[in-house]
């Protein structure tokens, strides 16, 4: 069957990533552990950066930040 619009091939998965809360960073970051070193740094990175330009951000996020921004620290590569 051929691909209509690039459509990604059924049963691919994305990856979940949250900024909302400190136990959604805390579960982005196990969940980055398999992940390639570069990868884990961009998803943090862009993780933190929504986290801290939020119009509308919250303590919560506020708590996520200081989390993504000691993970992006310990990051050795």
């Amino acid at each position: 069957m051929r691909k209509l619009f690039n459509n990604p091939p059924r049963g691919a998965h994305t990856f979940k990533a949250g900024y909302g809360t400190a136990a959604k960073a805390r579960k982005t970051i196990r969940r980055l552990r398999s992940k390639p070193c570069t990868y884990r740094r961009r998803v943090a990175g862009t993780m933190y950066a929504r986290a801290k330009y939020h119009a509308h951000a919250t303590a919560n996020m506020k708590q996520s930040m200081k989390i993504y921004k000691a993970y992006l620290a310990s990051l050795k590569c």
